[in-house]
C-alpha cells in the first residue's frame, strides 16, 4: 500500500475510534505511523483534522467535510482490487426500492432475485406504488419510475423503453372479431387505465400516424385490473407491454401499428456519493435491460 493510500485508510479508522492506540491496533500499523501519518496527510492537505488532547482526538469541521469523499475514494480503490483479481465487491446493507405495481412483479422481481444472488449480504425491501413516492420522506434509494420526470433533488437515468399494446382473449377475440385496423377499435369496448396518458390513442405505423377515440365503460386506475378486466371479456384492455408473455397470456393485436412509448427511468437522491449497493443496483439494472 502506498504512503498515501495508507495515510487516507488511517485517516477513515481514526475519524471512527477518534483514538490513536485503537487505529493502531486496528490496522495492526505502530502508533507512531499513525501519528506520522495523520502529520503528513494534514500536510499536504493544508488543513488540520484533528485536535489532540492528552485524553482525547476530536475531528475538526475540515475533517467531517472530507471523510465521505475519502471513504468513496477507499471503496473504489478496494472495488479495483477486487475487479482485478475477478472477485465481487463486497457489498452489504439495506437497500430500499420503490417501483410500479405490475413492473415491480413481472419484471423487477426476477432480475432482483438474480441480483440478490451475487450479493448475499444485502437486504433488499421493495415498496410498490400505483404513484412514486416521495424519496426523501419514504426513505427510497432508488425508485423505478414509467411516468413523467420526477421533481425533486433528484438524479434521473432512462433505464429502457417500453410500449402500450392493446390485448384481449382468444374467447373475446372469437366473438367480436379481430381488429385489423386501429379504425375497428371503434366498434369495440376498450378498457384504458387511468394512467394512460392521452384521451385518443395514437398509432404511428408504415401508413403514417393515425389517432382513434376509443369507448370506454369500465375504467380503473391500475393496468392489473385493466388487465383482469380483459380476462373477463369486458373488453380489450391497453396494456404496458411487460404484462404480456406470462402464461396465460392475453392475445395482442394490431401489431403493426405502435402506441406511446412508456420510458422507465431510474430515479434516486440527489449526492456527492452514490452508495455502492446502489451504484451496484443501477449497474445490473442497465446490463439486463440492454441484454434484453
Amino acid at each position: 500500500m502506498s504512503d498515501r493510500l495508507q495515510a487516507y485508510e488511517i485517516f477513515a479508522e481514526l475519524m471512527d475510534r477518534k483514538s490513536f492506540s485503537e487505529t493502531s491496533r486496528a490496522l495492526s500499523v505502530p502508533q507512531a505511523t499513525v501519528s506520522k501519518q495523520i502529520v503528513s496527510l494534514e500536510a499536504a492537505l493544508g488543513v488540520q483534522l484533528f485536535i489532540r488532547s492528552t485524553r482525547r482526538v476530536s475531528p475538526t469541521a475540515e475533517a467531517e467535510e472530507l471523510i465521505p469523499h475519502v471513504r468513496h475514494m477507499l471503496d473504489s480503490h478496494e472495488e479495483v482490487l477486487r475487479v482485478a483479481h475477478r472477485e465481487l465487491p463486497s457489498i452489504s446493507g439495506n437497500l430500499r426500492i420503490a417501483a410500479p405495481h405490475s413492473y415491480g412483479r413481472r419484471v423487477l422481481l426476477p432480475i432482483l432475485a438474480e441480483f440478490m444472488e451475487q450479493y448475499p449480504d444485502l437486504l433488499v425491501d421493495v415498496a410498490l406504488h400505483s404513484r412514486p413516492p416521495d424519496l426523501l420522506d419514504a426513505k427510497i434509494d432508488l425508485a423505478i419510475i414509467g411516468s413523467a420526470t420526477l421533481e425533486g433533488p433528484y438524479r434521473q437515468r432512462l433505464l429502457t423503453t417500453h410500449r402500450w399494446i392493446i390485448a384481449g382473449t382468444p374467447s373475446y377475440l372469437k366473438q367480436h372479431g379481430r381488429p385489423s385496423n386501429p379504425i375497428d377499435l371503434e366498434q369495440h369496448w376498450l378498457i384504458v387505465p387511468r394512467l394512460y396518458p392521452s384521451d385518443v390513442l395514437v398509432f404511428d405505423s408504415e401508413d403514417g400516424r393515425q389517432s382513434v377515440s376509443f369507448r370506454s365503460r369500465l375504467k380503473g386506475n391500475d393496468v392489473e385490473f385493466a388487465e383482469g378486466a380483459a380476462w373477463q371479456d369486458a373488453g380489450l384492455a391497453v396494456l404496458p407491454d411487460w404484462m404480456l408473455g406470462f402464461r396465460p397470456s392475453l392475445e395482442p393485436v394490431l401489431s403493426d401499428y405502435v402506441l406511446a412509448p412508456i420510458p422507465i427511468r431510474l430515479v434516486f437522491p440527489e449526492a456527492k456519493i452514490v452508495p455502492r449497493r446502489v451504484r451496484a443496483l443501477i449497474e445490473f439494472l442497465a446490463l439486463r435491460a440492454h441484454s434484453a
